[in-house]
């Protein structure tokens, strides 16, 4: 189960720090979910729209002291270059022993297309979950009090504008990603996106670090989506907030702020033949 205390702080690899209940600190990593502790803040979460600032040794002073970085002795000494540039040399282009025989287009090979069959094909629809009242309780964001009027006036989107928005700059498959960032398997291969439903492979011979399959039967994979894919949403709320494609965003401002989450339904799972 993923923690509740996010920080806004990020480590060399943007993942989101978290601290425990002891006051430790630490991060998930994303083949596992193991906790990797003693992690250093590289980067910060600003503002209602999640921009990420890299940190400087000049304002390191506000970071917690357990999560700063080193400082090198030597700060601010421009970093020495090399003692010459390589010498260029001409190299003269070998010529063809024979002549070169130029295939017509017809005739040039082409690569088999890989086959499908046998593998897992998943899909599920978009829905909106009109969940602001979540993101707002105790206004985490810091949003003024005209903001937090304008999210709770607006209007949730219709399915049609759900499906728009989801479509956008791939996010449909920026939430499949989301899904599986937690386990072995990687990211799917997605095949298409129509009309708010999202369809991708699943390859039932691939093998976790100690060799055993990680999805072999349909059932396993609706398994995971109601357990790993959900720890990999709530990662992506936090993380990509939003406008990202998890979070349905609403003007306002500062920007956008959260007018609910995405979710699915409507899973179907079926062995290609």
């Amino acid at each position: 189960m993923v923690e509740n205390n996010p920080t806004n702080y990020l480590n060399i690899r943007k993942r989101r720090i978290y601290q425990g209940d002891k006051g430790g600190y630490f991060v998930r990593r994303s083949s596992d979910s193991k906790k990797l502790y003693s992690p250093k803040a590289s980067y910060r979460k600003v503002g209602g729209n999640g921009d990420e600032t890299k940190l400087k040794p000049k304002n390191r002073n506000s970071v917690p002291v357990k999560l700063r970085r080193a400082v090198r002795k030597n700060a601010g000494v421009a970093k020495g270059k090399g003692k010459g540039k390589a010498k260029k040399i001409n190299r003269v282009p070998l010529l063809p022993s024979r002549a070169v025989v130029v295939r017509h287009p017809a005739n040039r090979p082409v690569a088999p297309k890989k086959s499908n069959k046998g593998k897992f094909n998943v899909s599920y629809r978009f829905v909106f979950k009109n969940s602001r009242s979540e993101f707002n309780n105790g206004n985490p964001y810091n949003y003024s009090a005209n903001n937090l009027k304008l999210i709770k006036k607006a209007k949730p989107p219709t399915q049609k504008q759900l499906s728009a928005y989801m479509k956008k700059d791939r996010r449909y498959s920026n939430f499949v990603d989301n899904v599986y960032s937690y386990g072995n398997y990687g990211k799917p291969s997605v095949k298409s996106y129509k009309n708010g439903r999202v369809s991708y492979v699943i390859d039932p011979t691939k093998q976790n670090s100690r060799g055993k399959i990680i999805f072999p039967t349909a059932q396993s994979i609706k398994n995971n989506l109601n357990n790993g894919g959900r720890m990999g949403i709530s990662d992506c709320i936090f993380n990509k907030g939003p406008g990202g494609p998890c979070v349905y965003p609403v003007k306002i401002s500062e920007g956008q702020g959260p007018l609910g989450r995405i979710i699915f339904n409507n899973v179907k799972v079926s062995k290609i033949k």
